[in-house]
């Protein structure tokens, strides 16, 4: 199966192969399985749901070890996930597709290309299934909603979906309680919030997809230019853009993001598009950028909160993986309660996509409370250990006590540790399964970090903090498990914690529950018996332009080959 994906592209024009005759009432069955995907341009994934209960969920990315998964089928991780849960193909009673191919093949103008749609998600080298279920597609935004709805615990809730673009859509604004989603208002292409920022960020010299670096560069500057975008009492306003008269095509997209750069050259400082090399010229720009788009958040969520007369409000979409922005929101008092799911960008489309559809089935969909984001891979003591192996290197086998201790101490020592434990989480956020660890009271460890994942230096790292210390550090409404809303460091805190403090005051801070992630909560609160403070500095597991890592022997490469000092792998435990 290695980098077997690589050779199955998707096209948008692929032929559906859902049947419009076929009878898909299963209601009467025990066990309902449904296979959600996302098959779009970017982001790959699969998500197993039985009985609307979340089983596996894996992205494409870690497989074919290309970042994003452009253009890829999630073959890999939908074997993942038939595996995890024990069935074949033939057990899946449907397949929910994150988009409406139908429409969105007449929007990007492409015509049908002849393939099976089949062929490239099922194909029979790897699948002995003699039947494919039915493939059914669900509406982009319908499928966002309902990642973020249904497993944030609100019986009820307004629900706001903000990205590059659905099928026809900017920006969705819905409502959720038992009966299921109810789509209330949408804001039409190409007048994307999404397109916007990553007009902005691509003005700085940086590329499109690098989002959370124009959002740091921007802590750096003052908002002090005229941007494209502003908010007035009638919504959102793009200062007469003529682009935005072809409503809900994407034929305008184009034109519509040389437009936002026409007007960046205009009316902004610097004059001319960067290159890259110069990005602190660009902090008042990137700044005003960062404002212009967190007022327009805060606007929607008004709206959103109005219309539904909720103070429960859920994001999803690219843009609600902006945490400076949903930081803004949470202490705005637009709503009481603010849930956004860790695999909020189209990776999570394949979860939303397969409640939709379970609900349709039959299935009694509850809102259920998301306690956590460990739904990937996992390895056993066996593979782990034949991985170190074949890497001939020293390593000790520990029980969690000792493996705690040994790690808590060599951190307090200011050691970098490789962290590998249990199944991998979802989204692009490491939550403390593929984490590389440090100690936060020494500015020395954001250097080392930066320079092991060749990063620039001015780029802050998160922290993890024990749930119950959360706001002894931090300043927010409520804890945050998922490293996706930030918070105000404390200001008496700020000189103990410098290696997780931005330039502006601020941390994108993960809180750890016991029940959630027993070792790494353990681990937090043996480092804070050593230090004073059960916080530490939580980045990625991942070299430049590399996902996550996904095998033992991808963590122990990486271990290898950097300044790493310590590898926690399971029971064992690797020094240089």
């Amino acid at each position: 199966m290695e980098n077997s994906s690589r050779q199955r592209r998707l096209s948008f024009a692929g032929n559906l192969c859902a049947s419009a005759d076929y009878n898909l009432d299963r209601s009467g069955e025990h066990i309902m399985y449904v296979l959600g995907l996302n098959c779009g341009k970017h982001d790959s994934s699969a998500a197993l749901v039985k009985d609307g209960q979340l089983i596996a969920m894996a992205e494409q990315e870690r497989f074919s070890r290309n970042k994003r998964a452009v253009g890829e089928a999630p073959v890999d991780a939908i074997l993942f996930c038939l595996t995890k849960a024990g069935i074949g193909l033939e057990d899946v009673n449907a397949v929910a597709l994150g988009w409406n191919y139908s429409r969105t093949r007449e929007l990007y103008n492409e015509p049908a290309d002849g393939r099976d749609q089949r062929e490239v998600l099922f194909p029979k080298s790897v699948f002995k299934a003699t039947a494919i279920p039915p493939i059914m597609p669900v509406d982009h935004h319908l499928a966002h909603a309902a990642s973020a709805f249904w497993p944030s615990g609100f019986k009820e809730s307004a629900i706001l979906v903000v990205d590059g673009g659905g099928e026809t859509e900017s920006t969705t604004i819905a409502y959720g309680n038992g009966n299921g989603i109810q789509v209330l208002e949408s804001l039409p292409l190409p007048g994307s919030l999404g397109h916007y920022y990553a007009a902005a960020t691509r003005y700085v010299g940086m590329k499109a997809r690098h989002a959370g670096k124009m959002m740091g560069l921007a802590a750096y500057g003052k908002p002090d230019q005229a941007m494209p975008l502003s908010v007035d009492e009638t919504g959102l306003n793009w200062r007469g853009l003529s682009e935005l008269e072809h409503s809900g095509s994407y034929s305008a997209m184009e034109s519509f993001r040389a437009a936002l750069e026409d007007h960046f050259e205009q009316n902004c400082f610097p004059f001319k598009k960067g290159t890259g090399e110069d990005l602190f010229a660009y902090v008042s720009f990137a700044a005003s950028a960062q404002k212009s788009l967190e007022e327009a958040i805060l606007s929607l969520a008004e709206r959103a909160c109005s219309l539904t007369k909720q103070r429960n409000i859920v994001l999803a979409g690219g843009v609600a993986l902006n945490c400076s922005a949903n930081g803004k929101l949470a202490r705005s008092g637009i709503a009481n309660n603010l849930f956004v799911q860790p695999a909020a960008s189209d990776s999570g489309v394949s979860w939303g996509a397969a409640l939709v559809l379970s609900q349709r089935l039959g299935v009694n969909m509850q809102s259920e409370a998301m306690r956590h984001a460990y739904w990937g891979p996992d390895y056993s003591h066996c593979d782990i250990e034949a991985s170190l192996n074949d890497a001939q290197l020293k390593f000790e086998r520990l029980t969690h006590e000792e493996l705690i201790e040994q790690v808590a101490m060599c951190l307090h020592h200011k050691k970098i540790v490789g962290w590998f434990q249990g199944r991998a989480e979802i989204g692009p956020r490491a939550l403390g399964a593929r984490s590389i660890l440090g100690n936060p009271t020494d500015r020395d460890t954001l250097i080392r970090l930066n320079r092991i994942k060749c990063r620039e230096m001015w780029r802050p790292f998160a922290p993890s903090v024990a749930e119950e210390s959360f706001h002894h550090y931090f300043d927010s409404p409520h804890p945050s498990p998922f490293m996706i809303v930030a918070a105000k460091v404390h200001e008496s805190m700020r000189k103990r914690i410098p290696a997780v403090v931005h330039a502006d005051g601020t941390a994108r801070p993960q809180s750890v529950r016991r029940e959630d992630n027993e070792l790494y909560w353990k681990l937090l609160q043996k480092f804070g018996e050593y230090s004073g403070m059960p916080v530490l500095v939580n980045t990625s597991f991942n070299l430049d332009k590399e996902p996550i890592v996904h095998t033992p022997g991808q963590a122990i490469t990486d271990f290898i080959n950097t300044e790493m000092d310590v590898l926690a792998i399971g029971n064992y435990i690797v020094r240089k």
